[in-house]
């Protein structure tokens, strides 16, 4: 928990504190955000590593759908984790479908989280704080989306684990943790509230 509250401290910092922060370094009154130091693998909770894996099997999935919808050969992206994993088609076709739904739950969540940005917005006029008043306490509402988001990767992790078995999902796990863990980078604040603050339309091209 102590892990979860960290993370969770260091995203409304990026939330609450980052437009100010930007305001300041306009004016020569903050340094750049430095660069942040990667994580030890070990140190990775699962949380952390099925999210991108999670959608990094969708997106090979919808690139492969889209192929085999205009009659195209889909093969180097329906196969990539059969040979990754060494996994067989079955197997291949439930991690696909797990990262599917994985996808669908989260962007419901995501919703809700884009609603108390807005919320925020709309309570500081452009999203920034005035320098003059101490920030507001972090939305609890936040929070517990947060705690949902990871929750939700692990529910997923659990029924990945129930589709395979307990022996393969292990031996399969320890494959995501030694191809994706090595290759998860932190993320500077700056560029967390870059992307925090666009709006749906932004972000899906005005759909």
């Amino acid at each position: 928990m102590g892990f979860v509250k960290t993370l969770f401290c260091i995203g409304m910092y990026v939330f609450l504190i980052g437009p100010l922060l930007e305001e300041k370094q306009l004016c020569g009154q903050a340094s750049p955000i430095p660069p942040l130091t990667p994580l030890p693998t070990a140190l990775l909770p699962d949380a952390v590593v099925y999210k991108p894996f999670f959608h990094h099997v969708a997106a090979f999935g919808h690139k492969a759908d889209e192929l085999e919808a205009r009659n195209e050969d889909s093969r180097g992206y329906r196969e990539a984790f059969i040979h990754q994993l060494n996994i067989n088609k079955d197997q291949a076709d439930s991690l696909t479908q797990v990262a599917y739904q994985f996808e669908a739950k989260e962007k419901l969540i995501q919703a809700k989280v884009h609603e108390r940005v807005l919320a925020f917005r709309a309570r500081y006029s452009g999203g920034r704080l005035d320098p003059a008043n101490p920030p507001p306490r972090p939305d609890p509402e936040m929070y517990a989306l947060f705690l949902e988001k990871r929750d939700l990767v692990l529910e997923m992790r659990d029924q990945l684990r129930q589709t395979l078995g307990e022996v393969e999902f292990q031996r399969v796990n320890a494959l995501i943790r030694t191809k994706i863990a090595p290759n998860i980078q932190p993320i500077s604040p700056a560029s967390v509230h870059e992307n925090i603050v666009q709006s749906p339309s932004t972000n899906s091209g005005g759909k």
